[in-house]
């Protein structure tokens, strides 16, 4: 089959794509450190997707004391040079934050006209149900060149210990193997990222003067200072990244979070309320 009758054939499944990424994001597939249950059930429902593949290997790493499994899919049609090209995505999610703040059931997938809301449709569903669609045609044993797999990974949300890492440490992959990851792009399809950037995890403890409130110049108060360094912190860093490397292209910068892990660490705060 061409590849011009591939794209067609994809073209003309919009409806198909659209109801899959509904069943998809209808099933919750959150960390167990975010609270969740893992990436399975998820995983139950995408395996059914499979269909026409020359292998298909699901692997399950149980998540620390609890055994929660963590569940990724490997799935390949093999073609005649050695190596494997994997379009890899990643089937967890972050949790949904403030409920309240959405318009729809975040896990009761909605589609209006040509869009699909619930958690997890962009980040990372559209690259699970893109990378299916565009193996999906490709009929086995018509692949000159290397093979194409699919890799969908758990954990990418906190630290990919369970997913991608899991897998390579595991012998999973080869030096041969070709990897994208369409996590990110542009809606033309011009820009290609070709780095990731990462956490780093920084804790500050900020000491204080207490006295009492009616003396308030006879003491230090730690939470200004602390939102002051914060501040700082944010200023300084944007200043040298963008300013003295003249990086481009991608953002980042120092969020201040909640140390003792009382909140979603995969999430901006949205709110911050004191009494």
């Amino acid at each position: 089959m061409q590849l011009s009758e591939i794209l067609e054939r994809i073209d003309a499944s919009k409806d198909e794509i659209a109801d899959i990424m509904v069943s998809m994001v209808s099933i919750p597939s959150i960390s167990p450190e975010d609270g969740g249950e893992g990436e399975s059930r998820r995983a139950d429902y995408l395996m059914t997707l499979l269909k026409g593949f020359d292998s298909v290997e699901r692997v399950d790493v149980p998540f620390g004391p609890s055994g929660i499994p963590r569940s990724n899919i490997l799935a390949k049609k093999n073609g005649r040079v050695k190596g494997t090209v994997w379009l890899i995505a990643h089937i967890d999610t972050v949790p949904a934050g403030d409920l309240k703040a959405w318009e729809t059931d975040p896990f009761k997938g909605v589609r209006k006209g040509d869009r699909v809301y619930g958690r997890g449709t962009e980040d990372n569903g559209q690259s699970v149900i893109s990378s299916l669609f565009a193996t999906k045609f490709i009929e086995k044993g018509t692949l000159d060149g290397h093979s194409i797999g699919i890799a969908w990974v758990a954990d990418e949300e906190m630290a990919s210990e369970y997913g991608c890492v899991w897998l390579i440490e595991h012998g999973y992959f080869s030096p041969d193997d070709i990897f994208l990851v369409p996590d990110w792009g542009s809606p033309n399809g011009s820009m290609i990222e070709v780095n990731e950037k990462n956490v780093l995890w920084l804790k500050f403890d900020v000491i204080g003067k207490s006295v009492h409130a009616s003396t308030p110049q006879k003491g230090v108060n730690a939470f200004a200072a602390g939102a002051e360094l914060i501040h700082e912190l944010r200023r300084d860093f944007t200043e040298k990244m963008f300013g003295d490397f003249g990086l481009s292209g991608y953002f980042s910068d120092v969020e201040g979070m909640d140390p003792e892990g009382t909140l979603d660490k995969t999430q901006i705060v949205g709110m911050c309320a004191e009494k």
